[in-house]
C-alpha cells in the first residue's frame, strides 16, 4: 500500500507483523493488529468504521480483539 495508494503509510512494524505469519494465517493476524487498534483509539473516538473490503467474516474477530461485545 505504502507504494500504490497516495496518502497511505503503513508502518514497517505492521508490515513485518503481518509477514512475519504464513500467507494463510495473515488475515487472522490482520483482524487481530485492527482489533488491537480499535482497542487503542476506542476511549478517544465516538466510534470507527470498519471497511473489511470482502472479507466481512474478520468484523466479529476485530471486534472481539477490540473487547467489544454485540
Amino acid at each position: 500500500m505504502n507504494k500504490n495508494v497516495s496518502g497511505i503509510h503503513v508502518p514497517q512494524e505492521l508490515i513485518d507483523e503481518i509477514g512475519s505469519v504464513a500467507k494463510e494465517d495473515r488475515k487472522k493476524k490482520s483482524a487481530q493488529i485492527a482489533g488491537r487498534f480499535v482497542k487503542q483509539v476506542k476511549s478517544m473516538v465516538q466510534g470507527v468504521h470498519i471497511m473489511p473490503l470482502g472479507w466481512t467474516d474478520v468484523v466479529p474477530d476485530i471486534l472481539g480483539h477490540a473487547d467489544i461485545s454485540v
